[in-house]
């Protein structure tokens, strides 16, 4: 699994852009999820095809609680890959 931060949500056509840890630019797609991705997020994926591209898939957004474990938030990924 990578890791990263969301650095652009646009919800209106469930599609942003997740900056990596090596500091590449990785696009995802929101579906399936009880939460919205917000813009700062910290987040775990794994990259996979998406339309014939290289997207980030199985996203986690991670929230740290009071004593700061991590714990999945939501769960965002494609609903069927290419």
């Amino acid at each position: 699994m990578r890791t990263g931060t969301i650095i652009a949500y646009n919800k209106k056509v469930g599609v942003g852009l997740i900056k990596d840890s090596n500091g590449q630019h990785i696009k995802f797609f929101e579906t399936d999820s009880d939460s919205l991705p917000a813009r700062g997020a910290a987040v775990t994926f794994d990259i996979g095809f998406r339309n014939r591209a290289l997207a980030a898939i199985n996203v986690f957004i991670l929230k740290l609680d009071s004593e700061s474990n991590p714990r999945f938030k939501a769960r965002v990924s494609p609903s069927s890959l290419h």
